[in-house]
């Protein structure tokens, strides 16, 4: 049985496929056969070590970045592109887990390269068949993507990826995604792994939450019939101290609604389906770690690789 992973590598490596459809994809996995004889093989954090908080910021390393520049035989800059993944060093007790969370994060970095090319190909087309003679006082064409770490609770990694881009040489466009790591494992978290045995209580009260959300923001028609499922909802996520983070493709939640959409779900709500879930006391009317919200009309070692330290 194969295990599917979410990654913004499966982005990158299907860029053209990701403006058409969406940012959903699959990455290559170990079977959860594999992964048990890993772990078997190889000792974890003891208890006193998975109870002692990880401090994110502190053991964060140098972050692997990849640039390039487009730039024609007239010397005009047509477009640039930066991308960024984080390294960590890891602490006591967790060596096999943050091994394999940073090669996780070289196989996105890895995926870059191959993004760039495809990016730079649709530029040339945008300038023709002269692209290599044109003249461009100016550089429209610029894509990021970039890393934002999350202050997440205890035993848990969460991130949000941050992909901008200009495709028409006018409009910069941005995609997020989120992710969630086990600290104890190093494997990616689906959402079938973070309620388990009450996933199903999970989906409702997130079909529930995300339909009045929805409702409240005039996206959908109060009474309609909901198109949408908790799967769909469920699929690209994120966690920090105080929220479930759900992040919404272009026409997830109707067929007219071309926006894509961060939702944030009070994490106290879902408290009592998470085993061992650890909230900070007044947690819910803080919210002093909430992600700055985007524009929901905007939304998702190589040659020239550098090290940045943060």
């Amino acid at each position: 049985m194969n295990r599917p992973i979410r990654a913004v590598a499966a982005v990158l490596l299907s860029f053209s496929l990701l403006l058409c459809t969406g940012c959903s994809s699959l990455f290559p996995y170990e079977s959860p056969e594999d992964q048990q004889q890993n772990n078997q093989n190889n000792f974890g954090p003891s208890t006193d070590e998975k109870d002692t908080p990880i401090d994110i910021d502190a053991i964060r390393s140098d972050d692997l970045v990849y640039t390039a520049t487009l730039r024609n035989s007239a010397g005009s800059v047509l477009a640039t592109y930066e991308g960024s993944v984080p390294t960590f060093l890891a602490p006591s007790g967790y060596a096999v887990s943050f091994q394999r969370i940073n090669e996780h994060f070289r196989v996105q970095f890895n995926a870059f390269q191959q993004d760039c090319e495809a990016y730079f190909n649709r530029v040339k087309q945008h300038y023709g068949k002269n692209w290599d003679t044109v003249t461009v006082t100016d550089t429209p064409f610029k894509t990021s993507v970039t890393c934002q770490m999350f202050a997440a609770p205890a035993h848990y990694m969460s991130m949000e990826f941050v992909y901008s881009t200009c495709l028409d040489g006018e409009t910069q466009k941005i995609y997020r995604l989120g992710e969630v790591l086990l600290l104890d494992t190093g494997w990616v978290l689906q959402a079938e792994e973070l309620f388990g045995s009450k996933y199903a209580e999970a989906q409702s009260r997130v079909l529930a939450d995300v339909t009045q959300w929805a409702v409240e923001k005039n996206i959908i028609p109060a009474g309609s019939v909901v198109t949408f499922t908790a799967d769909t909802l469920l699929k690209n996520f994120a966690l920090t101290q105080t929220q479930l983070v759900l992040y919404l493709d272009a026409y997830s939640l109707s067929a007219s609604d071309r926006s894509a959409h961060v939702v944030y779900l009070d994490l106290e709500d879902y408290a009592d389906l998470i085993t061992d879930l650890k909230l900070p006391e007044g947690s819910k009317e803080d919210g002093a770690d909430k992600p700055l919200a985007p524009d929901n009309n905007l939304l998702p070692q190589l040659p020239g690789a550098t090290a940045r330290k943060n």
